[in-house]
C-alpha cells in the first residue's frame, strides 16, 4: 500500500510539473492564450479542457462551419439516408474519444450554469424514454457546446450565458 501511495504521490508531482510547462507554453503564444481564454469563459471548460481542444483543432480560422466541429469529435448523428426516406441513428464516435468525454462532462456543467442550455437539456430529455433521456440530452447539449465552441473561436470573443 505504501509503494502504491508513493506511486501516486509521483504521478501528481508529474502531472503538476506537467501542467506548469504546459501552461508557460500556452502564456508565451499569444493566439493560443487569447484562444485559451476565450474557450474558458464557457461555463465548464477549464484548462486541461481547453488546451485539449486547442490542440485537436489547431488553428480555429481553418473551421469552414459551424457543423465541422462536431462532426470532427464525432458528436453528430449517423445518417442511412435513401430518396426521400431519413433515418438517424446514434453518433458517429469518430474523433478523440477522451475529448468527446470531456465535452460531455462540461456539458453536465454547462448546465447547471447556463439557463438556456439547461433549457434545451430538458427539452430533449422530455422527449425520450426516462432509461436514456438524460443521455441522449447530454449529448445534445455537448454537440450545441461544439457549436458555441465554434463561435467564440471564430469571433474571438467571450461566450455570454443568458
Amino acid at each position: 500500500l505504501d509503494l502504491q501511495l508513493q506511486d501516486l504521490a509521483y504521478a501528481r508531482e508529474h502531472i503538476l510539473h506537467v501542467l506548469k510547462e504546459l501552461k508557460s507554453f500556452c502564456q508565451q503564444h499569444q493566439s493560443i492564450d487569447h484562444n485559451i481564454h476565450y474557450l474558458r469563459s464557457i461555463p465548464g471548460i477549464g484548462f486541461v479542457t481547453a488546451t485539449t481542444l486547442m490542440a485537436n483543432i489547431g488553428d480555429p480560422q481553418h473551421l469552414n462551419n459551424v457543423t465541422e466541429l462536431g462532426s470532427f469529435i464525432g458528436l453528430v448523428p449517423r445518417e442511412n439516408s435513401t430518396g426521400d426516406t431519413q433515418r438517424r441513428g446514434s453518433i458517429t464516435h469518430l474523433g478523440d474519444r477522451n475529448l468527446r468525454s470531456m465535452l460531455i462532462e462540461v456539458a453536465w456543467t454547462t448546465i447547471r450554469h447556463d439557463k438556456r442550455l439547461d433549457q434545451f437539456y430538458n427539452r430533449i430529455r422530455t422527449k425520450h424514454h426516462p432509461g436514456i433521456g438524460a443521455r441522449k440530452a447530454i449529448v445534445a447539449v455537448a454537440r450545441k457546446l461544439t457549436m458555441i465552441i465554434y463561435r467564440v473561436l471564430k469571433d474571438q470573443r467571450e461566450y455570454v450565458s443568458h
